[in-house]
């Protein structure tokens, strides 16, 4: 009897990581952070409430226009891949141009602000670099990679919301890949689109996703925590683990 119960258990083991890899894309989730003056659960509204980035407002949350309503990321939790984002600016209109930070490594021991993707639109509608700023903006609108090391943009114009970061530095870009917005009215709320078609990869750990317009005048920003992605390797002992203990189970039932 306990010897069966030895091959069951691997065998109910080899199936069950059957099961959760046929489950891989059965699982899409939406998270969302709501926009409300203060910190919101799994998120916050103010650059992280950090008094020295808004010395403008300090722990408000609002600047002028445009007013964001809430951030919502479309995601799988097994099969780890974001999907979409969405920004729903309710009855405003945007002040291109846009910044999505995307940080796809964001775990329990890491930062939330480890950004590897940038994506930057509107500078061809509305190029606000002759505005008063720190740094310099990206050179075409799409979706960069972020050096290990980067800098901010941020405004410093006393009728924006002055020293928050509205960008990156396009010196701490890397890689450019060609990325469309999609911007219009969905149920009545202006609401900017970024869709990842296929998913972006989210291997290294959950996400934060933060936004902000040039000017800074609202922000949004939150994430989902998830541990990385077994190495190779690891799976690979692992399985070798359980078909050692099936094989020794089968080596005693022989000897039997």
């Amino acid at each position: 009897m306990k010897k069966r119960s030895v091959v069951a258990l691997a065998a109910g083991t080899i199936v069950g990581i059957g099961l959760m890899a046929g489950s891989a894309l059965a699982s899409p989730v939406t998270f969302t952070v709501d926009d409300t003056e203060g910190k919101t659960s799994g998120g916050w509204n103010n650059w992280n409430n950090v008094d020295s980035l808004n010395t403008t407002l300090q722990n408000a949350d609002e600047h002028g226009t445009p007013t964001v309503e809430s951030l919502k990321v479309d995601y799988d939790a097994t099969s780890r891949l974001l999907t979409k984002v969405r920004i729903i600016l309710g009855a405003n209109d945007r002040q291109t141009f846009d910044s999505l930070f995307i940080n796809t490594s964001y775990t329990a021991t890491s930062t939330w602000d480890t950004w590897d993707h940038y994506i930057i639109d509107g500078l061809d509608n509305n190029n606000n670099e002759n505005k008063n700023h720190t740094g310099t903006f990206a050179t075409e609108d799409g979706m960069y990679e972020v050096n290990d090391t980067y800098s901010y943009t941020t405004s410093t114009d006393s009728s924006a919301r002055t020293n928050n970061p509205d960008g990156i530095d396009k010196n701490s870009l890397g890689t450019w890949t060609d990325f469309t917005v999609d911007y219009g009215k969905i149920d009545g709320d202006w609401t900017i689109t970024y869709d990842f078609g296929t998913g972006l990869s989210l291997g290294g750990g959950g996400f934060f996703i933060a936004y902000s317009p040039w000017c800074s005048n609202d922000v949004v920003g939150g994430g989902v925590q998830m541990d990385p992605v077994p190495e190779p390797s690891t799976m690979l002992l692992f399985g070798a683990g359980l078909a050692g203990l099936a094989g020794v189970a089968r080596r005693r039932k022989m000897k039997k």
